[in-house]
């Protein structure tokens, strides 16, 4: 822990200090500028190095998987600092943090689903698929511009509970969970099917929604049947004896 934080303090310093002597350089013409310019345009990685002081040690350190929590804050700082890096070079900040905000959400989905396989916590991919639905359905609308399509990506919410809940139910093998999880699936389902017929006039793609909804649901039932055989166990083959005579 120690020679890791050696390290990455030793890199974040480096940094800074590349920064200052770019600005204190005294190159002829314009070159300074254009030199100030480029190298003040990597500011974004600074940002890197902090992400990597919370992301690294529960990396290196697997014996300790208390220290996955660093995920939370970890993930989503690294993330910023592509987005921000990314701005910065194209220097567009408008345009890129407009079509790219959605990736915090879904960053803040991968810490919760790390957290979850580093502690060996199923609960925590509750969080994780709810995240990462929504993140994704922000992500589309955000880079399509088809805001008006959270007409039918309502469903989402239902759909990204229920798929939960059939994660833990493949985990934690209770009824439960698997009749909530496809009741929730269930309302999904007629939603899409509900919303597909009255707005498919408008959006023809909305049409293929509610179908292939019901073929990923059919697929789920024809997993379940198969695991259900397997697991079915095999009633003993008994003899009966024939009587003796008395």
């Amino acid at each position: 822990m120690r020679r890791l934080s050696s390290t990455l303090i030793g890199l974040l310093l480096i940094m800074l200090g590349i920064f200052g002597i770019a600005w204190r350089m005294d190159v002829p013409g314009g070159a300074l500028t254009t030199l100030r310019l480029g190298i003040l345009r990597l500011w974004p990685v600074l940002v890197f190095i902090v992400g990597a002081f919370f992301v690294l040690p529960p990396l290196f350190m697997r014996d300790r998987p208390g220290l996955s929590g660093l995920f939370i804050p970890g993930i989503p700082i690294l993330v910023t600092g592509g987005v921000l890096l990314l701005a910065s070079l194209t220097n567009r900040w408008g345009f890129i943090w407009g079509h790219f905000w959605p990736l915090e959400i879904l960053a803040v989905a991968l810490a919760f689903l790390l957290m979850a396989l580093f502690l060996r916590e199923i609960g925590l991919t509750f969080p994780a698929v709810i995240l990462a639905f929504n993140g994704l359905a922000l992500q589309f609308t955000a880079l399509t511009g088809w805001w008006e399509a959270w007409a039918v990506l309502w469903v989402i919410e239902p759909l990204a509970v229920g798929v939960a809940l059939l994660v833990l139910y493949f985990k934690l093998r209770r009824r439960g969970l698997l009749i909530a999880g496809l009741i929730l699936c269930g309302i999904t389902v007629l939603g899409v099917l509900l919303m597909s017929l009255i707005l498919a006039n408008r959006w023809w793609m909305l049409g293929l929604f509610g179908p292939a909804l019901l073929v990923l649901l059919g697929g789920f039932f024809i997993i379940r049947a198969l695991q259900a055989g397997k697991e079915a166990p095999v009633a003993p083959i008994v003899s009966e004896a024939p009587a003796e005579a008395g």
